[in-house]
């Protein structure tokens, strides 16, 4: 009887010290974290416990302060630092924290030990644009190349007294070799040269021969006297025009989120006649021999770009330079970062509903091949290289920085926590400073969380200002390439008729709109349009640009903006597609 009543009071017991763990006050510790950064004691690091961030540490690495957690649960501590030019590695740990005693605030110290890596990016380019799979030698040593945004990032310890010794090459251009001593985080400029080839095309216009004429000729008797003193009449020729020669440049470029990128191999001929290719930095330079008064003509074949093939004329004179933008048949997805989430309510402890957010939106929205991942934090270093802060993303933009070669678009939002559920608010930015999406959503428990991201997502994508190319008219009706992809263009969207603009030298100086065009047909990669309204004067194209007018519903009544981004269209999410 003893013995069963005992065991009766240790049940009571544990159960009254779980249920008191779970849903009993919070109990007090204080956490103190020393932090050292390659061995030296490291001020202004940030020390965050399950995520939220409590403070920094002090000019002599140390941070204490006192924090209420639910005893029993897992705590989970890390020491971050950023610093432009450093890549330092997170410190993490946890802890259980143990139902204290009356009274006392137990202590939990850590000692964080930080270790970093220095680095500089080499950016290599011509007359501002990147220059693709450059060669870059470090020290005799090779394998090194720039991506397609013209970059190299270099990591490293220390550099050598004297500098580092530091040769890049690529064929076409003049190689650069120098002795640096670049510092942590600078971004080291390289401008190379190309070397222009000229060729020489001599095209000549034969003279078409015309077919004799018979005449039967009248006998008549004519003295003797006059068939001596008339000489045979003989016609004059006409005089023939004068051949001069001439240097033809053609430059071919493509248009993309607010970059022009030159496209190379365009085989480029006069007449029918191969001249030759465009080289990488999408440019070909010859000599032409003509007639003054006789026009040649010139044909870009470009495959896999649209259009596949252009032409003009081109006269014996001077030099001048012919510029034609080109659009892929596939375009390039479009580069999406997520900035992140952050909580609004401090008290509350949302750091598992922040990452729950992010994860479920990365989710939900990579797997559409439009849209490709910027990790987050390449991202965050990337605008920290560029001297950016949300702040100034969210009303300035990025167009004209360096962060326009990373990202497109940015997501970013916070989270309110109430007694009813959450507040999730989402803004959506592209490069120019616009919002395409501004939402808030209210989710009640946290396994809604992936339906909300889900819905997100749709909204992004519905609100999103596709971007297209004609590639076909047939009559009354022109044919929008969109590339084959997951999201399905509707009948009845708006496209705005995009005319390049360019300077008296013939360079392309931006875009302005010209005409509304709406869809009236759909297809898998591509749909069918018809003229809403044409400026005057303009004249619709192969190969000219449109954009998908898109408006968030408070802009409706007053302005219609549209940003221009290329994508790939496709099917909405639970959206059944037209027939």
């Amino acid at each position: 009887m003893v013995k069963q009543i005992i065991r009766l009071i240790f049940i009571l017991l544990s159960f009254f010290l779980i249920f008191a763990c779970e849903t009993g006050n919070k109990a007090e510790f204080e956490l103190q974290v020393n932090v050292t950064l390659d061995g030296k004691f490291a001020s202004d690091i940030r020390v965050l416990i399950d995520g939220d961030e409590l403070g920094i540490t002090d000019s002599s690495g140390y941070f204490s302060k006192r924090i209420k957690k639910q005893p029993g649960s897992e705590i989970h501590v890390s020491v971050h630092k950023e610093a432009r030019g450093y890549n330092i590695e997170p410190w993490k740990d946890s802890f259980v924290l143990k139902l204290p005693k009356d009274g006392v605030v137990d202590t939990y110290k850590f000692r964080a030990a930080l270790k970093s890596e220095k680095y500089f990016t080499i950016f290599v380019s011509e007359d501002g644009s990147p220059i693709e799979s450059a060669s870059i030698r470090i020290e005799g040593k090779s394998g090194a190349k720039t991506d397609e945004n013209g970059e190299y990032v270099y990591n490293y310890q220390d550099l050598p007294e004297k500098g580092l010794d530091l040769k890049i090459s690529k064929k076409g251009f003049t190689s650069w070799h120098r002795k640096v001593k670049a510092k942590p985080g600078q971004i080291l400029e390289v401008t190379l040269s190309g070397k222009e080839e000229v060729k020489e095309a001599v095209v000549v216009v034969k003279p078409v021969k015309k077919a004799p004429v018979e005449v039967t000729p009248v006998e008549k008797a004519t003295p003797a006297k006059a068939l001596a003193k008339t000489p045979p009449r003989t016609k004059a020729k006409p005089p023939k025009s004068k051949r001069i020669k001439s240097t033809v440049s053609v430059v071919t470029r493509t248009y993309s989120y607010g970059i022009l990128k030159p496209v190379s191999r365009v085989i480029v001929q006069v007449n029918g006649k191969q001249i030759g290719k465009t080289n990488s930095k999408g440019a070909l330079t010859f000599k032409y021999k003509g007639r003054i008064d006789q026009d040649a003509k010139l044909t870009l074949s470009a495959p896999g770009y649209i259009p596949a093939k252009w032409e003009t004329s081109i006269a014996a004179k001077g030099r001048q330079t012919i510029h034609r933008l080109f659009y892929p048949e596939k375009p390039k997805p479009i580069k999406v970062g997520i900035y992140g989430y952050v909580n609004n309510s401090p008290e509350e402890d949302l750091s598992e509903v922040l990452n729950r957010i992010e994860e479920a939106i990365s989710n939900n929205m990579f797997i559409y091949s439009s849209f490709s991942e910027v990790p987050k934090a390449r991202l965050r270093d990337q605008m920290m290289q560029a001297s950016l802060d949300m702040e100034t993303v969210s009303t300035k933009g990025w167009q004209k920085t360096r962060l326009m070669r990373t990202v497109d678009m940015i997501v970013s939002g916070s989270v309110t926590k109430d007694d009813s559920g959450m507040t999730i608010e989402t803004t959506v930015n592209t490069a120019n400073g616009k919002i395409i999406l501004s939402q808030i959503n209210r989710v009640r428990k946290k396994k809604n969380i992936k339906n909300t991201a889900k819905l997100i997502v749709k909204n992004i994508i519905d609100q999103f200002p596709f971007e297209g190319v004609i590639d076909a008219i047939e009559e009354d009706r022109y044919r929008l390439n969109l590339g084959k992809l997951d999201y399905k263009i509707r009948r009845g969207n708006e496209f705005t008729y995009m005319v390049a603009t360019s300077d008296s030298s013939g360079k392309y100086t931006g875009f302005r709109e010209a005409g509304t065009l709406k869809v009236n047909e759909t297809e898998d990669a591509n749909s069918w349009v018809k003229i809403v309204a044409v400026d005057e004067g303009d004249k619709i194209s192969i190969g000219d640009r449109v954009v998908r007018r898109r408006y968030l519903e408070e802009e409706k009544a007053a302005t219609k903006d549209s940003f221009t981004l290329l994508a790939r269209g496709g099917l909405e999410p639970d959206a059944q597609p037209l027939w």
